[in-house]
């Protein structure tokens, strides 16, 4: 995943807190948001900042991938296609 600047949770929680988008980049395009906390990407689970960096990595370009987010409370998935 392309775009998007995370950091991590306290350690009981598991996910990856996004802190800030770049506009315009595959993580905006999606729908992702500040505040968002990503909880898994293709059907992978994060449990933090190293686990969504590990897994972008993995990703191709054009590649549909789906994110499931927390959001407001509500458990949300949103569709992020990676760009070179």
């Amino acid at each position: 995943m392309t775009g998007v600047q995370t950091c991590a949770l306290p350690i009981s929680d598991t996910g990856a807190h996004i802190v800030q988008v770049i506009r315009d980049g595959p993580s905006d395009r999606a729908g992702l948001r500040s505040g968002d906390i990503i909880l898994r990407i293709n059907e992978q689970p994060i449990r933090g900042v190293r686990d969504v960096a590990r897994i972008a990595g993995t990703l191709s370009p054009g590649q549909t991938v789906p994110v499931e987010i927390m959001r407001d409370g509500n458990l949300m998935r949103v569709y992020v296609q990676p760009s070179l």
